[in-house]
């Protein structure tokens, strides 16, 4: 094996997996704080800091192959969360345009007084990146814990 000048310390490699914990921690207080209210610059601060991890924890490049291999395992499960929103996105749309095309079809072509639309919930781009941040972050550890 080669000498890399460059590989990760044993001391850089337990700090990185101790921050993806970290990272976890601040995901779920960050979301915790979308539904129950605390002081904005506290919730801002959070969100700076979930930010900044992210994309330091992502975009890193001197680590080994076993901490590349369980950041893919985190982004593959960060994906699905945001996969399975735009599923239920998508399912909603189709359910809103069914809705109004059987209302059509049993009324003479009158639209339906209702609009069902998306629920607010779903046009909420923030808590789709908290859950994202969510989704990386226990992909990554549940991944670390099952190969200890």
């Amino acid at each position: 094996m080669s000498y890399d000048p460059y590989a990760p310390t044993e001391k850089e490699r337990s700090y990185a997996f101790f921050v993806a914990w970290i990272g976890l921690v601040i995901s779920l207080l960050v979301l915790a704080t979308r539904f129950f209210p605390i002081w904005a610059s506290v919730q801002l601060l959070l969100m700076l800091a979930l930010g900044c991890l992210l994309v330091v924890f992502t975009m890193t490049r001197r680590m080994d192959d076993y901490f590349n291999a369980l950041r893919n395992v985190g982004l593959g499960w960060g994906l699905s969360v945001i996969g399975l929103w735009l599923a239920a996105s998508g399912l909603v749309a189709v359910f809103n345009l069914s809705h109004h095309g059987g209302f059509m079809l049993a009324s003479d072509g009158r639209l339906p007084r209702q609009d069902y639309g998306l629920p607010p919930l779903l046009h909420d781009a923030q808590l789709l990146a908290i859950l994202a941040s969510i989704g990386f972050f226990s992909g990554f550890l549940f991944a670390r814990l099952r190969d200890r």
